[in-house]
């Protein structure tokens, strides 16, 4: 699986001029290049497809024989696709991945999909990159964010982190402004608000603001240079970090000041108090629980 999707289709269909005329099994290494049967993770075959005037493309995976992708090019080269470009799940070779609706040669719109079939995203593509229109839909197939891409970029409006994963979903996103990254929210799962954050010039937080599950504001922080520096932060499960694309799960609700830990709560999965302390230097002074029940009772993601 590529870094990101877009690299990942079009490494898929990345054609070589030796296939013209041939209907022969090409191997192809993990860069969908031409490679020996040895080093090979994949195999294509060319045919030529007389009713529609136009070289079909069938990729296979070489463990099991399973098809990864198919398109149409009106030359055995990868400058001429045209039509649907489709690829598979490996798991589910009947469930698609994405498709890739060519306008021209270097242009279309491609959609990628998850293992039910839902689609996920929609993006613009010029040249093999994201170059204009986004949209990201929810598991009901509604939109649930906007935005724009330049030169692969994100340039405008709300894009969902990371933005061009495999894994997208409305929990985590970003509102950018002229490829500026201004803001970040969190979302529970019951959809509703658990952080909204200002982001500094480096995309880290500068202060934000928290919310329990029903709504209620639970605290509000400042940031210097990534740290919390003065009010209640609230760390989720696998804490802040930035391509979080999970639900939010609260974990620990801590009160700073001038940089320094004055109080930390611990909550189970269900948002119960399992651990209480407080801080001096911060070095902790006094637990109201035993250290053993944030072990047993931490929240998970299973």
């Amino acid at each position: 699986m590529r870094n990101t999707l877009l690299l990942f289709f079009s490494a898929c269909f990345c054609l070589t001029s030796r296939l013209a005329g041939q209907s022969d099994t090409t191997f192809l290494n993990n860069s969908f290049q031409p490679t020996s049967r040895a080093n090979a993770l994949y195999f294509r075959m060319v045919t030529f497809d007389s009713l529609r005037n136009l070289y079909k493309i069938s990729d296979f995976y070489l463990n099991g024989g399973k098809r990864q992708g198919e398109a149409f090019s009106e030359q055995p080269d990868d400058k001429h696709l045209v039509g649907r470009a489709t690829t598979y799940y490996f798991r589910k070779p009947d469930k698609i991945e994405s498709i890739y609706e060519h306008k021209t040669y270097q242009t279309g719109w491609l959609s990628v999909f998850d293992t039910s079939g839902r689609r996920m995203a929609k993006h613009w593509i010029e040249n093999n990159t994201y170059n204009g229109p986004a949209t990201y839909y929810n598991k009901k197939g509604k939109t649930f964010a906007k935005g724009t891409f330049k030169k692969n970029r994100p340039f405008t409006g709300e894009i969902p982190m990371p933005g061009t994963g495999l894994d997208i979903t409305p929990y985590n996103l970003i509102t950018i402004r002229e490829g500026k990254f201004l803001t970040r929210k969190r979302y529970y799962d019951n959809g509703r608000l658990a952080m909204q954050a200002e982001l500094d010039d480096e995309k880290f937080l500068r202060s934000a603001v928290f919310y329990d599950r029903q709504g209620k504001k639970i605290g509000a922080c400042t940031y210097i240079a990534k740290q919390p520096e003065t009010g209640t932060h609230v760390n989720f499960v696998n804490g802040n970090q930035y391509y979080d694309n999970q639900a939010a799960i609260i974990r620990d609700i801590v009160e700073y000041q001038d940089g320094q830990i004055r109080h930390k709560r611990t909550l189970d999965a269900k948002g119960k108090i399992i651990a209480e302390c407080s801080y001096k230097n911060n070095k902790a002074i006094r637990w109201r629980r035993d250290r053993r029940a944030l072990a047993q009772n931490l929240p998970t993601r299973d």
